[in-house]
């Protein structure tokens, strides 16, 4: 069975006000030269200005895995 492949150098993690996440393969700069716009599931409009760091990511991961182990 062949596959396509696609190395991913970065990612984005777009942040949405409802707590959903939009996660971008890629560099930055290139969705930047497609003038790209993005759309949560809520129908909010997710700049790219509106993205997490992955230090932020990960306290949220921390965070959540301890409301669910500490109820």
């Amino acid at each position: 069975m062949a596959g396509h492949f696609i190395d991913c150098s970065e990612s984005i993690v777009l942040d949405c006000r409802c707590a959903e996440k939009l996660i971008l393969l890629g560099k930055e700069a290139d969705w930047r030269l497609r003038n790209a716009i993005f759309r949560c599931c809520c129908g909010e409009n997710l700049p790219l200005n509106d993205r997490m760091d992955e230090e932020a990511i990960r306290i949220e991961e921390l965070v959540r895995n301890l409301r669910v182990t500490h109820g």
